[in-house]
């Protein structure tokens, strides 16, 4: 990755927020080059209000000023994060249609509810029991 400093911008690094952003402003260049508003609004597009968005957006132009890679030497490179990335979000999307599957099913088997009337357990854990 030739934008190390972006690691430090986002609380999870693989959320859908910054890998979408990321997907957007691949390098630190690119979100110089985009400034504030241009991803501010991006960031908010993407279901956050506009006063986090506005501070993400100076989080990440703070960090891309810091980064000491300005261009990512090859362009295969990017193109390389870029595939990666997608293939990311279209996991989780994936991984979202199981986990509504496996609620789906759980939610027919009678223990399963008798586990979920239980206050501490939490919906992972539930499943497990089951």
């Amino acid at each position: 990755m030739y934008f190390p400093e972006y690691k430090g911008v986002f609380g999870d690094l693989h959320s859908a927020v910054s890998l979408k952003t990321l997907l957007e402003f691949p390098t630190s260049d690119a979100v110089r080059k985009a400034g504030k508003p241009k991803i501010s609004e991006k960031i908010a597009s993407l279901r956050r209000s506009e006063k986090c968005a506005t501070d993400k957006a100076e989080t990440l132009l703070a960090a891309a000023t810091r980064n000491p890679f300005r261009k990512a030497p090859f362009q295969s490179h990017l193109i390389s994060l870029e595939m990666y990335i997608s293939m990311l979000l279209h996991y989780r999307e994936h991984l979202t249609a199981l986990e509504k599957q496996m609620d789906a099913i759980a939610n027919e088997i009678e223990e399963y509810k008798i586990i979920q009337s239980i206050n501490p357990v939490s919906d992972e854990n539930r499943c497990k029991h089951v």
